[in-house]
């Protein structure tokens, strides 16, 4: 498994993206127990609940992961440059705990420029990947 080796910033960020994605789900979880909301029924689309802001949080982090959870695998078996690959897949989970926080806090103009940053981290991801191929 030496070769996994220099990957080892872009696998544990893998794991931080999984640990995001959990904790997310737990306040989740707690908010909906508290405002006593029924399991299965919709959230009313209101910014102003947080239990709401919360949820939605959640769901954008899951839109992303899976995709940049198969960017990470396609780089790293494209033997795609080590340092580029990590750095660009903390850009991606710097910009997802970042839009979780503004989500959280309702604030739309930084929630809208950390899911950019987020982005460019995930695309950055797949065209080391694409480089490692070049």
């Amino acid at each position: 498994m030496d070769f996994i080796e220099p990957y080892t910033i872009a696998i544990q960020v893998v794991g931080l993206a999984g640990l995001t994605l959990f904790l997310q789900l737990i306040v989740v979880d707690i908010f909906g127990l508290k405002a006593k909301d029924i399991l299965g029924q919709p959230i009313s689309a209101d910014h102003s609940d947080f239990h709401f802001r919360a949820s939605k949080a959640l769901s954008h982090t899951n839109e992303s992961v899976s995709i940049f959870i198969l960017f990470v695998g396609f780089a790293i078996l494209s033997s795609a440059n080590p340092d580029w690959l990590n750095m660009s897949a903390i850009v991606y989970l710097v910009g997802r705990v970042a839009h979780m926080f503004f989500y959280y806090v309702n604030l739309k103009l930084l929630r809208s420029i950390s899911f950019v940053v987020s982005l460019l981290g995930l695309m950055a991801v797949f065209v080391v990947g694409v480089l490692g191929w070049l």
